[in-house]
């Protein structure tokens, strides 16, 4: 009879098997999303939390209120639309590409 082993299995699962059992490093990760609309007012999503996330998600949960409490940026400014608009694709994806790397750098995560 095989015996169950539990960590070479979590080890060969893919990332979406489910966060909280993830064995290896994955580096920076997109945990949500912030839209802000006007006076101030922005709407945080977590990805895979629902309504819980101080329960599903308590590393984002804290992340995201010692950010708030310290009136920090979740992330950096994304250009402005008009200035995308005009942009060729390569350009796009360049100026997205160094959006993204320093997104994934200190003090965002």
């Amino acid at each position: 009879m095989e015996t169950f082993r539990a960590v070479e299995v979590l080890m060969e699962k893919p990332a979406l098997f489910g966060p909280d059992l993830l064995l290896q490093e994955l580096g920076a990760q997109l945990g949500g999303e912030v839209v802000n609309y006007e006076n101030n007012i922005s709407f945080l999503t977590f990805h895979g939390s629902g309504h819980m996330v101080p329960q599903f998600r308590p590393q984002a949960a804290l992340h995201m209120l010692r950010k708030l409490v310290n009136y920090e940026a979740l992330s950096p400014k994304l250009p402005l639309n008009a200035t995308l608009v005009d942009l060729s694709n390569q350009d796009f994806r360049v100026t997205m590409d160094i959006w993204t790397e320093s997104a994934k750098q200190a003090p965002y995560v």
